[in-house]
């Protein structure tokens, strides 16, 4: 029991700066701007940005649940592993979407606006193989 709550006070803090690490995301990717200087912003990518890590979360949760079922394991050993398992994904798109950030980040005026796409293709990995 001690082992899940640790993990689940880990995933909470994860979780947490996930949430502040995709809003900056979106931020930055709202604010892009053609090469007249007039807003780029292409609301469609922004909805689909928004939707998506919407999905995402969801799916971790249903995978890391059925992982956790999996297991076998009696009392709250599938728990535990179903949160470890949430822990694991959330790290894992964590890296991704700071990774997708820096990217957008380094990319300058009209060249955000034009590049940035390439930057956000790593938050699709299933599809982008």
């Amino acid at each position: 029991m001690h082992t899940g709550l640790m993990i689940v006070q880990q995933k909470k803090r994860v979780e947490a700066v996930l949430a502040r690490e995709h809003g900056r995301l979106l931020k930055r990717v709202s604010e892009s701007t053609s090469a007249d200087g007039s807003s780029g912003t292409d609301s469609r990518l922004l909805e689909a940005l928004k939707t998506q890590q919407a999905a995402w979360l969801n799916y971790k949760r249903e995978e890391c649940e059925l992982i956790g079922s999996l297991t076998g394991a009696g009392g709250s050993w599938p728990s535990t592993h179903a949160v470890q398992c949430e822990l694991n994904h959330l790290d894992q798109r964590l890296k991704r979407v700071r990774s997708a950030l820096r990217c957008v980040e380094r990319l300058q005026g009209d060249q955000r606006l034009l590049e940035q796409g390439n930057c956000l293709q790593q938050l699709a990995p299933l599809t982008n193989r």
